[in-house]
């Protein structure tokens, strides 16, 4: 708190009862008192809010990640990108297969961009969601997007998988498409 007796204080409070110095002197004054009061007492500044981070992970609603391998990472200084799906399967069994970009901080996925994904697989395997736009997904949001399939082999053997994804994201002044593809290899038992 301020003393009473501070030459600052007393200046500050000459303002407040109108017998005040011309008003760019005022303004010199109430700065200088902004930073000239001490105290033994921490001041805590308001601050938004921001989410916990160490809250129990909600029940998942469709928007987690699968079980499975990364089987791809990448992106640049605007976002990240992960594919998972498994490197290893059973034929007729179902293997998800997820793709993921993050925005990195000051970027936010465009919504407004013919967001496509695309997953090829063997005329031998089955792919629910094979084509997929941004309505398609599990999630699509400023900060997160999230697509989702079902791969079924029918015969034993490697597979290869690809995954091509087009998007754009966009900070307050600029929006950039991009463009990721991957390719991996299934062993079918």
């Amino acid at each position: 708190m301020c003393d009473i007796g501070d030459p600052v204080y007393s200046a500050v409070m000459a303002i407040f009862t109108g017998k005040a110095l011309p008003l760019l002197g005022c303004m010199a004054l109430v700065l200088a008192a902004c930073g000239s009061c001490s105290s033994d007492e921490s001041t805590t500044a308001v601050r938004p809010a921001t989410p916990a981070t160490d809250t129990a992970p909600a029940a998942d609603t469709g928007t987690a990640l699968p079980d499975g391998d990364v089987v791809a990472e990448g992106g640049d200084k605007s976002y990240t990108f992960k594919v998972i799906a498994s490197r290893e399967s059973t034929a007729g069994k179902v293997a998800p297969v997820a793709v993921e970009v993050v925005p990195k901080t000051g970027w936010k996925m465009n919504e407004d961009f013919p967001t496509k994904l695309e997953i090829t697989a063997p005329a031998t395997a089955k792919v629910d969601g094979k084509e997929q736009t941004k309505d398609d997904a599990a999630a699509f949001e400023l900060h997160r997007a999230l697509w989702k399939a079902q791969v079924t082999p029918a015969a034993a053997g490697k597979k290869e998988l690809s995954v091509e994804l087009r998007f754009a994201v966009c900070t307050a002044t600029t929006c950039v498409p991009k463009r990721e593809q991957v390719t991996w290899a299934m062993t079918v038992h």
